[in-house]
C-alpha cells in the first residue's frame, strides 16, 4: 500500500528486532538483577530461610533452630545444675497416659503445671522436631526416644549459629535484665518489655542477635519470659555486672 516500505525491507526490520546480532538491532530488555532481602548481607546466611547463604552451607531453617533451642532449654531445666539438680526427665512420666510413650497433650499438661523452661506454644515444635529427626510420623513419642533427644540436646549445648552473640556486651545486658526481673529467678516479663529493655541497654543489637537472646531465654507455660535464666545461660553473675558498672 502507498506509504508502506517494500515487503523485503519490512522483513529485514522485523529480523533486526528479533536478532540482537544484526547491526542496528534493538537488544531485548535485560532481566533486573536478583535483589537480596531487605537487611541481608550478600553472601551471608540468614537465620530464617529464603535469604542469601554461603556457598558451602545452606541457610538454616528458623523453625529448626527454634525447636533445637527450646529442646536445649527443656533438657537443661530437667537436668539442672550440680548446685540445684533438676527433676529429671522421669517427671514427665507423671503426665503420660501410657508409661512407654508420650503425646503432645501429655507434654502440654506437664508444661502447664511445672516450670519446664518452655511455653505451651513451643511444645508442638519440639515434638515435631524429635519425630522428624528420628524419621517418624506418628502421634506418639516413645519414651526412649525422648530420653535420647534430651540427652543429646544437653550434651550438644548451644548451636553453632549462636556465635552471632559473641560480640554482644552481655554484662551491660545483665544489668538491664536484673532490673527487668526484680523477683529473681521467678521474675517474668512480656515479650515486648523484654525486647525494648534489651534494645535500650544495647542500642547496636542486630535483629538477629535480639532473636537469639529471646530464643535462649526460658519461658513459662503462657509464653512470658524469665530474664534471669538468660543471665545464667550467658554466664553473667551479679558480681560481673557490678564490675562492669
Amino acid at each position: 500500500p502507498p506509504g508502506c516500505p517494500p515487503m523485503h525491507l519490512w522483513g529485514q526490520a522485523q529480523n533486526a528486532q528479533m536478532s540482537p546480532n544484526v547491526p542496528g538491532a534493538v537488544p531485548p530488555p535485560k532481566a533486573p538483577p536478583a535483589s537480596s532481602p531487605r537487611g541481608a548481607i550478600p553472601g551471608a546466611p540468614l537465620l530464617a530461610g529464603g535469604g542469601s547463604a554461603s556457598s558451602t552451607a545452606p541457610a538454616p531453617s528458623s523453625e529448626r533452630l527454634q525447636a533445637e533451642v527450646a529442646l536445649l532449654r527443656l533438657a537443661q531445666k530437667l537436668r539442672g545444675r550440680s548446685s540445684a539438680p533438676g527433676p529429671g526427665v522421669e517427671v514427665l512420666r507423671l503426665f503420660a497416659v501410657d508409661p512407654d510413650e508420650l503425646t503432645v497433650e501429655d507434654i502440654l499438661n506437664a508444661v502447664s503445671v511445672l516450670p519446664m523452661g518452655i511455653s505451651r506454644g513451643e511444645v508442638q515444635g519440639i515434638f515435631a522436631h524429635i519425630q522428624s529427626s528420628a524419621g517418624r510420623e506418628t502421634d506418639t513419642l516413645p519414651w526412649g526416644l525422648l530420653v535420647e533427644a534430651t540427652e543429646a540436646a544437653y550434651n550438644a549445648g548451644m548451636p553453632s549459629e549462636a556465635a552471632a552473640l559473641e560480640h554482644v556486651d552481655v554484662k551491660r545486658l545483665g544489668a538491664a535484665l536484673q532490673r527487668l526481673a526484680p523477683g529473681g529467678a521467678s521474675g517474668r516479663t512480656s515479650m515486648q518489655d523484654f525486647r525494648v529493655t534489651l534494645m535500650k541497654a544495647e542500642p547496636y543489637l542486630t535483629p538477629l542477635q535480639l532473636e537469639w537472646l529471646t530464643m535462649l531465654t526460658d519461658k513459662d507455660g503462657e509464653g512470658r519470659l524469665l530474664p534471669r535464666s538468660l543471665l545464667d545461660r550467658l554466664g553473667v553473675t551479679p558480681s560481673t555486672v557490678r564490675d562492669k558498672s
